[in-house]
């Protein structure tokens, strides 16, 4: 279309010079509309402010989804919180356990051998029980030749 005028506008000059005047007119209807509606719109807007449903909606979705993550985040702070504590618990435990299983380990090698024997025997393992779990092991492996996982005083049947 556009270029269907374009080459009548080349052809006629009659034809571009009624074209020129047909355009500034519908121009000048634009700008006089648009003025008007300028002149109305700013006091349609300060007498009513309206907020759309859409908007509200939208801050409340943001605002619930920001308290589920909040809440989300709180727990998952307790239960780390909660299981580091249990792992300590537990390697606290597994500790007695390697000092009693060393200590009894000890105990029953040392009845082979001689009283003398027995004696330091049990004197280390106490001393042992004091210090890590890596150093006790080592002495309980020291000690006797028959050693008791932990793995098989959980799930023995008895």
């Amino acid at each position: 279309y556009r270029q269907k005028i374009q080459l009548k506008r080349l052809q006629s000059k009659r034809f571009d010079k009624n074209y020129r005047k047909y355009t500034a007119a519908r121009q000048a209807l634009y700008r006089t509309k648009k003025k008007q509606q300028q002149e109305q719109q700013p006091i349609q807007s300060t007498s009513t402010i309206t907020v759309s449903k859409s908007d509200l909606r939208k801050g409340e979705g943001i605002q619930r989804r920001r308290q589920n993550t909040k809440k989300f985040i709180l727990e998952i702070n307790k239960l780390q919180n909660s299981n580091k504590q249990l792992q300590m618990e537990n390697k606290k435990l597994k500790e007695q356990l390697i000092c009693l299983t060393s200590s009894s380990s000890s105990s029953s090698s040392s009845s082979s051998s001689s009283s003398s024997s027995s004696s330091s025997s049990s004197s280390s393992s106490s001393s042992t029980a004091t210090t890590t779990s890596s150093s006790s092991s080592k002495q309980s492996n020291a000690d006797s030749t028959t050693t008791i996982s932990p793995s098989t005083l959980f799930f023995s049947k008895s």
